[in-house]
């Protein structure tokens, strides 16, 4: 490699500090002649050169022999110097400058127990992306040490070398240290992003960061050995003391779970469309959400104007049910709309993309596009500190959509936004510091849902038995109602998308509760249909109270539905709203397609079991 590679990148400041860690330490060996003599002259450079813009490292390179002589005064500079920043400027001028050659000496810096552990630390993270096997025993010794930095670094070191979870060389990416330590070469040097061909080094941060699925899974040793330390991790996601050891150990396991491992995802959501009273009915809803929920501000306000355009995702609950403790990232989208609540607190936001051609947005989200632009909601002001990956690694946000369009002129346009949550710790039993939220009594329907047996999942801090989104969308929904006097007309329109057609319930018969409340007192009829449902609403055969909330339940746990005890979490929720509030109403339930393209969800590791209930809610006035 050349070795004046980079030099400039330091820039004039840091050029000056690592010129005076060599100089001023005394521990350099120069070329020819006597150290007193080249050390004097090396002064003299410094007193003439320090201030001037373009000093350059490669003057002070040159006062050496070989690189080897060089990269040894850094590594002493970094052990022996009591200044933090001027280590972290020896570790930067090392790493960047002789990435290839730097890992000895980074294994030696990560073992030093003189060391500081801070720079440690950053020596065990930048060691372990060059994801060499032969580290690992240094990286286990360090599980047990007394300070918190180095376990934390060590339990990710230990999944990186593995297989990272999440990409390591986004472009720009660094070191959150002070001065910053580039990692685009060590990223180079390991495989972890990908190479275009032709592409002039000095456009590294061009490259295109390989996911982590694309990264090879290091053999660690035989399978006992391997589970035993998977073990020790999970040992530190549960019971670990501090929240940032929790975490790291949950990161190093997402892509590490034992091979029979059962995992079940329910889901459920009730969307409010086409209502007449739409508006004060999602108002009402959205108000009974507790106070602890991350929110935006007066979200509804932003939206009042164009509520006739909009169909209300309300109350989207997720309950996930392991067998084993796990690390689960877990992202739900809504399709042309956006997150208003969330809970737990997600690690970031989701942008789903799509590509227009020659600069033209399609019919499909154009006027999401252009509420997004005239209302320009405000995000969440609790996500100042959101953050996906490893926390340890800064880089630019996340860049979505293609970066070719293929022949013709194109553009990538936001269809929909969603929320992420990475490293989920889901565990079947509730951990010592697993403390729930305080839910008052006007909350009731939340604490219903904590009844439902499913597992605690935490963000390693804060801890619920579901997760929890809500907001907005302008989506057409799959279902149209109209209704004069007593004839009513129900249309179901099934996705046309091709890869929904293959998803399970795409062929289920659609499922309608017509309800009915007067004084409180609820009756209800069921209906089953394809397409099509024409409803006399004078020659119903209504069920009363009790029959009618068997009705939902059997409604909702039929074709691959929730289990009874998640229907009943359903109910509970929206029992005020569907057999106690007078009116009359009509829910439709849709088929898991339809939830898919309404709500895409991902999750890894992928659901053993997955089920999504969805109900459109239509309400309307009473007509004699």
């Amino acid at each position: 490699m050349n070795d004046s590679m980079n030099l400039r990148a330091f820039g004039p400041r840091a050029i000056v500090r690592i010129s005076l860690v060599v100089c001023c330490f005394g521990l350099v060996a120069f070329a020819t002649g006597s150290a007193g003599a080249q050390s004097s002259d090396f002064r003299t450079w410094l007193s003439e050169n320090k201030q001037e813009p373009k000093a350059d490292l490669l003057t002070i390179r040159k006062q050496f022999k070989t690189a080897e002589q060089f990269i040894a005064e850094l590594e002493n500079g970094i052990a022996k110097l009591d200044d933090r920043q001027e280590q972290t400027f020896c570790l930067k001028a090392l790493v960047e400058l002789w990435p290839q050659r730097a890992l000895a000496s980074l294994h030696r810096l990560a073992g030093n127990d003189e060391l500081d552990p801070t720079i440690r630390a950053q020596a065990v993270y930048l060691s372990s992306l060059y994801r060499d096997p032969t580290l690992l025993p240094s990286y286990q010794k360090l599980l047990d040490h007394e300070q918190l930095s180095l376990r934390a670094a060590a339990l990710d070191a230990i999944g990186i070398l593995r297989q990272p979870a999440y990409a390591l060389n986004e472009p720009g990416s660094t070191l959150a240290t002070d001065p910053p330590i580039g990692l685009n070469e060590i990223g180079r040097l390991a495989g972890l992003h990908g190479e275009f061909e032709g592409l002039e080094r000095q456009d590294i941060a061009l490259f295109a960061p390989r996911e982590s699925h694309e990264l090879e899974v290091l053999k660690l040793g035989d399978r006992e050995y391997t589970e035993k330390l998977r073990q020790r991790l999970v040992q530190s996601m549960l019971s670990a003391k501090f929240p940032v050891e929790r975490r790291a150990a949950a990161r190093s396991l997402v892509n590490w779970h034992s091979p029979d491992y059962q995992l079940r995802a329910a889901e459920w959501g009730v969307w409010i469309s086409n209502s007449e009273n739409e508006f004060q009915l999602a108002e009402s809803v959205l108000a009974d959400i507790p106070s602890f929920v991350f929110r935006t501000q007066n979200p509804i306000d932003e939206f009042a104007k164009r509520v006739n355009k909009i169909m209300f995702i309300t109350k989207p609950v997720l309950h996930l049910t392991a067998d084993q403790p796990l690390s689960v990232d877990v992202t739900a989208d809504i399709a042309m709309g956006q997150p208003w609540f969330a809970y737990p607190k997600p690690s970031d936001f989701h942008l789903v993309v799509e590509l227009s051609r020659n600069g033209l947005a399609s019919d499909s989200f154009d006027p999401f596009y252009a509420i997004l632009k005239k209302h320009n909601p405000m995000w969440p002001i609790d996500f100042d500190e959101a953050q996906s990956g490893y926390p340890w690694i800064e880089s630019k946000e996340r860049r979505y959509g293609g970066m070719s369009s293929g022949m013709g002129a194109g553009d990538n346009r936001i269809i929909g936004i969603g929320l992420q949550w990475e490293h989920l710790i889901v565990s079947p039993e509730q951990q010592d510091w697993m403390e729930l939220p305080v839910v008052l009594k006007k909350h009731q329907w939340w604490q219903d849902l904590r009844k439902v047996k499913s597992n605690w999942i935490s963000d390693g801090t804060q801890a619920e038995r579901f997760l929890y989104y809500d907001g907005p969308s302008i989506a057409k929904s799959p279902v149209t109602v109209s209704r004069s006097g007593q004839e009513m007309k129900v249309a179901y329109q099934r996705a046309v998308d091709e890869r929904l057609k293959k998803t399970i319930g795409f062929h289920d018969p659609a499922q309608t509760l017509l309800i009915q409340v007067e004084k409180g007192k609820a009756k209800a009829s069921h209906f089953e249909f394809l397409d099509e449902l024409k409803i006399t609403v004078d020659s119903v055969e209504w069920s009363e109270a009790d029959q009618a909330v068997d009705q939902l339940r059997q409604m909702i746990t039929k074709y691959n539905g929730l289990t009874d005890e998640e229907a009943a979490g359903l109910i509970n929720t929206w029992r005020p709203q569907f057999f106690e509030t007078d009116g009359t109403r009509l829910l439709v339930r849709i088929n898991g397609a339809e939830y898919d393209r309404l709500c895409p969800l991902q999750i890894r590791p992928a659901p053993t079991e997955l089920a999504r209930v969805g109900l459109v809610l239509y309400e309307f006035q009473n007509q004699k």
